[in-house]
Formats: C-alpha cells, structure tokens, sequence
C-alpha cells in the first residue's frame, strides 16, 4: 500500500512538473512567434494555404551549445484551406528573447 501511495505521488509530481515546463516554454511570447510565423511564412501558405487552425502537439527546448544557438521546438498540426499536416517549427532567439530566424521542416 504505501508503495502505490508513493507511486501516485511521484506521477502526480511529474505531471506537475512536465506541464510547468511546457507553459514556461510555450509562454505569449512564443504563441505570438508562432502564429506570425503561420500567417506570413511563404512556404506554410504554398503548402497549406490560409490556415483555420493548428493544435501545439508537443513543446521543447534545445539549449544550445559552444557552436550552436538554443533553439525552442514545436509539432504543429495545421490544418489549411489547402491541405492538412504536421509540421516541426524551430525558434531561434537571442539572449534577450527577441526571435532571430525561424526553421520549418516538414
């Protein structure tokens, strides 16, 4: 009984932690980044057209290394008037967190 009570506790824990980590990632700041890049990104319009909507499936953060920048990741399910997919966005940012490029790959 008590190891159930202390596998419930440490689940909850994660849980706990796992979605302060995905808010403290996918904060207004990156959601706005995010949705200018869906409306004004040449090769999401060619490929999907106006977009209706999109659902963030998955939020993460690399931090970078001596020869890399840090970079925030998303999985985006869009769905346009074109087409319907996935899509894997990378946020660039500065120290400052001012967004510096964007990657889009499909």
């Amino acid at each position: 009984m008590k190891k159930l009570l202390a596998v419930l506790i440490f689940i909850s824990f994660l849980l706990i932690v796992s979605t302060c980590g995905t808010k403290s990632i996918h904060d207004k700041q990156n959601q706005r980044y995010v949705e200018k890049i869906l409306k004004d990104d040449i090769s999401v319009k060619s490929k999907y057209g106006n977009i209706s909507n999109y659902k963030t499936l998955k939020v993460g953060r690399f931090y970078g290394s001596e020869t890399d920048y840090g970079y925030d990741y998303y999985t985006l399910r869009i769905n346009g008037s074109k087409s319907s997919g996935t899509t894997y966005l990378k946020l660039y940012k500065d120290k400052s967190g001012n967004l510096i490029k964007h990657e889009i790959n499909d």
